[in-house]
C-alpha cells in the first residue's frame, strides 16, 4: 500500500499577485522600445530601420531564451542551474567592470590631452552640448 503524500502548500494570493505584475512587466519591458524608436534613431543618428532592429533583435533574444533556456529548469537541478546562472552572471559583471574602468581611464587621458592642447594654444576647445530624447 502506498504512503499518502502530504499535499501542497498553497501558495498565498498576494504571492500569486506578485508573480504576475513581475511577469507582465518583464514582458512589457520588449515593447517599450516600440514607441521610443523614432527619438532612439535621432538620438544615436541611427536610421529608423536600425532604431527598429533594436526592438527586433530584443524580441528574438526573448524568445531564443524562452527557446533555450527555460526547457534547462526541467533538465538540470534548479540549485545547480542557479549557480551557474549566477557564477555567468558574475563573470560578465566582472567583465563589464573591466570594460568600464578601461573608458574611463581612456577618457580621462584623452580629456587631459585635449586641455593640454587648449593651454598650449592654437585650438579650442570643443565643448560638450548634451542632446535629449526630445531633440531640444
Amino acid at each position: 500500500m502506498a504512503q499518502p503524500t502530504t499535499p501542497a502548500t498553497d501558495i498565498s494570493p498576494g504571492l500569486i499577485r506578485l508573480l504576475a505584475v513581475s511577469a507582465g512587466l518583464i514582458v512589457a519591458n520588449l515593447y517599450y522600445a516600440q514607441t521610443l524608436v523614432g527619438p532612439i534613431s535621432a538620438a544615436t543618428s541611427l536610421s529608423t530601420e536600425a532604431a527598429g532592429l533594436i526592438v527586433t533583435l530584443t524580441q528574438v533574444g526573448y524568445a531564443l531564451g524562452l527557446l533555450f533556456i527555460v526547457p534547462l529548469g526541467d533538465l538540470l537541478e534548479n540549485r545547480r542551474l542557479r549557480l551557474r546562472y549566477h557564477l555567468t552572471g558574475l563573470a560578465r559583471l566582472q567583465r563589464l567592470s573591466a570594460q568600464l574602468a578601461a573608458s574611463a581611464r581612456y577618457n580621462r587621458y584623452a580629456t587631459s590631452a585635449r586641455r593640454r592642447r587648449q593651454i598650449g594654444g592654437d585650438e579650442p576647445m570643443v565643448e560638450y552640448k548634451p542632446t535629449t530624447l526630445t531633440g531640444q
